[in-house]
Formats: structure tokens, sequence, C-alpha cells
């Protein structure tokens, strides 16, 4: 609190104890100071006013003559990046030239700061790693070189992308920061993106799908330094774009590859989730997780779609479920309800109206990006290795299960496309059609027959 009370006195008191590595050159072990009051509240209020005082005098005793140098340096840095906005924004050639000329004088400033900081007079005295480190460090205050993530919220916000995605965006982006260390817009060449680019694919063994990934985030924001903030050489190609990854090992790539449940593998798992929500005491999880898997059979959608269904997107007349907050614009679709899904989805709506929420499936997820289908994702992924399903099997196979069984039953690319909430690339399909209709989906839907005794 910084107050006291003295012995034998009325007034309170503030002080505060000076540390031990800067008292002799404070010349004290304390400061104090009657506040000529006995009240505590109102000695308070003073103190407060006087304790920082002594607090600045403590940091100043313990600055270095290279802190002090740095501080001076830090404050030119802002002064030079204020005036550099306002010759942006300069109306008048002779205000222009006025803030040129402060700019110019601030500058001379921080090369005389930048040589006495390496213990030189004159800036001509230097070379070598003192030169080269001088000239750096004179870059980076003028601002002719930027730090690599000045820019990055602001990227991220005009965006506009869910927060999951502002995410992983922020984490290679930084990755990439991090790899480089002390990295700056101006430093960056396509070889040092390429080294990095090796390094995720043979050190950290990421795949060629998630390497690229990464690149195309980078790619973004480069092109946002560019062209929204004029940081990066627009004559320049940009560097973490057309970069070779090496070759990968293809038995590696295929025994990590994602793969579809077949029909079999569906009746091993609808048993197993049948048994642990058979009897009075079901876990509400693995209910939500057999009606999840259940719808994720009949509609090849994807879990965060499917646990984001709500009451007021099924359609009963039409037998129809609305997909309206799905991963791309295609994913936003209409899909038929199977008819051996129907009698789930009336039970479902059942439920929902009679516990009042809003969802059709229940979920109790605390994932920070506001994902709902997280808790089920980790039930369905210790369920299926319970079975004995490696890493190549996740609920996302389900997904391709129903593809799979779609194009063996000679169902039309373009339908599948539909129902699954696919893009079409082909110029007619894909930029001038409409869509199929729901009695093409309806029609290539009854095509899944699992057998299963729902």
């Amino acid at each position: 609190m910084h107050v006291r009370l003295p012995k034998g006195s009325s007034y309170y008191q503030a002080f505060l104890r000076v540390p031990e590595d800067v008292r002799h050159l404070v010349g004290k072990t304390q400061f104090k100071k009657s506040l000529k009051t006995s009240d505590k509240r109102e000695a308070q209020r003073l103190a407060a006013q006087i304790v920082p005082l002594w607090e600045q005098e403590i940091a100043k005793a313990r600055q270095t003559p290279e802190s002090i140098i740095a501080s001076k340096l830090e404050e030119h840095r802002r002064l030079i990046e204020e005036i550099n906005k306002q010759i942006a924004r300069a109306r008048t050639d002779n205000e222009w030239d006025q803030l040129q000329e402060t700019k110019g004088v601030l500058e001379i400033e921080v090369a005389n700061l930048i040589t006495s900081s390496l213990g030189f007079n004159d800036a001509s005295e230097l070379y070598g790693n003192d030169l080269t480190a001088a000239q750096l460090a004179y870059k980076i205050t003028t601002g002719q070189f930027v730090p690599f993530c000045k820019h990055l919220e602001e990227f991220l916000r005009v965006s506009r992308v869910n927060l999951k995605t502002a995410d992983e965006k922020r984490r290679w982006i930084c990755r990439f920061d991090e790899y480089v260390g002390d990295c700056y817009v101006q430093m960056i060449k396509r070889s040092l993106v390429r080294s990095f680019a090796n390094d995720l694919v043979d050190k950290d063994k990421l795949s060629h799908v998630t390497a690229k990934k990464a690149l195309s985030h980078l790619a973004g924001y480069w092109d946002f330094l560019r062209d929204h903030k004029g940081v990066a050489n627009e004559d320049l190609p940009n560097p973490f774009k057309e970069i070779r990854l090496p070759k990968i090992n293809k038995k590696e790539e295929q025994s990590s590859k994602r793969l579809p449940f077949s029909v079999d593998d569906i009746h091993r798992i609808y048993d197993h989730l049948t048994r642990l929500t058979a009897g009075n005491r079901v876990k509400a999880q693995d209910k939500a997780m057999r009606d999840t898997f259940l719808l994720g059979i009949y509609t090849g959608g994807r879990i965060e779609e499917l646990v984001r269904l709500t009451a007021d997107k099924v359609n009963l007349d039409k037998e129809t479920l609305s997909i309206t907050d799905a991963k791309t614009s295609a994913g936003n679709r209409e899909v038929p309800i199977h008819p051996e899904l129907l009698p789930v989805i009336r039970r479902l709506l059942s439920e929902a109206h009679s516990d009042h929420r809003e969802y059709l499936i229940a979920t109790d997820s605390k994932n920070k990006f506001g994902n709902r289908s997280d808790p089920l994702s980790k039930r369905f992924g210790r369920l299926k290795t319970e079975l004995g399903y490696d890493g190549r099997y996740v609920f996302h196979s389900l997904r391709k299960t129903v593809v799979t069984l779609l194009e063996q039953a000679g169902v039309p690319e373009g339908i599948t496309a539909d129902i699954v909430g696919h893009e079409k690339d082909t110029m007619t399909y894909g930029l001038y059609s409409g869509g199929t209709s729901l009695t093409q989906k309806r029609e290539a839907l009854k095509s899944l027959n699992y057998g299963l005794r729902l």
C-alpha cells in the first residue's frame, strides 16, 4: 500500500524501499515523506501520486547507457512512423517538404545514436560486423525494414474468416516468423521459404496438403502486405507461391491416406454404438454419437454441419434438411432425408422440442472456436480406436463412404457433389448450372442401403 503510520506520529507517511542494486546510485535505502494527514484513505490517495515518481527515479537509475540509447531509438522509431503517416496525408507541397525535413533530422539522430551505441564517434569508422549491425538497426528504426508480423492482426480482421481459420492463419504465419527469427518483410527470399517448406515435409513429416495450406496462408498475408500496406516489393513475385515441395515416399503417403469405411465397418460401428446406448444408464454423449453417426452415413455431411442442424432446418413436408452454416458456399444445400433416417429425424425433433433446445444433437462443447462437434469428434476417435481402426479412419471417413457407395451405384458425379456439398470444377456445371433437383438427389440417396435395423 506504500503508506504507514510511524510510531509516535499522528500523520501517515508514504514510503518505498529502494532495491539493493540501485541504492548506491539513488543514495538512500528508502524514500519516505509525511503526508500531513491522519485519514488513511486520504493518505493512500496522496501516496498514489508520489510513489510513481519514486519508481521512475529507480527505473532511471537502473538504466545502462545501452538501455538509454535503445529507449531513445524506440522513441525515434515511433516518431518516424507517425511522420510517415502524416507525409502520406500531406495536402500541400509545403507541408510535405516540412515533414520530410523533420524526418531527415530524426534519421540523422538515429544514425548518430546507433554509431554511439557501438562505441564509435563517426559512422565512417564502422566496418565489418559493426557496419552490418548498424545498417540493419538503422533500417529497422527508420521503418525501411518492417517486422513480418507487424500487420498480422489487421490482416486477420480484414480477412473476415471464422475464428478457427483465423487461428490457423495466425499459427502458420507466426511459425514462419519463429523459424526465421527476427524476421523482417524485406529480408524474405524464396530460398528461405523453400527451406521452411522442406523442413515441414522432411523434418516435421507433414503431408504435402498441410504444407501447401501453410504456404497458402503465408502467400495471402504477403499479398496483403504488398497490396494494402505497401511494405512488400510489388515488382517481385510473391515468395510463398509456386514453391516446389520435396518428393515424399509413395508408400508412406499411401499408408497415411484417409480411407472410407466399408458397409461391414458401418455395421460393426453401429452395433457397438447400439450396445453402448442400450439399457437405462446411457451416457448422453454416446446417444448423441449414435445419432450423429446415423446422420453422417445417410447424408454424407461433415460432422460440424450435422451437429449445427437446428429444428427450423428440418422440413418434414418436403422431407429435407437445410444446411446453411457449411464450410464453403457449395456446402450450403438442401439434402433429402433418407427414408430410413426419417424416424430418427422425427425423434430428434421431438426431443429437441421437449428439452427446449435449438439443435437436434445435444452436445456440451467448450471448443474455443465455438465448434459444437469437438467432444463428439474426440468420442468417435476413441470409439474407432477401441474397435481397432487406425489413423486412416476418422468421422470424415463416413463422408468418403457415402461418396464411394453413390459412385458404385452409378450416381453421376454432379449429383453426388450437390448432395455432399462439393464444388463442381467444370465451367458448365460449376459456373452456369443451378444444381441438381431434390428429386434427383432423393433418388440417388435411396441407393444407400446399409441394411441396418434402426
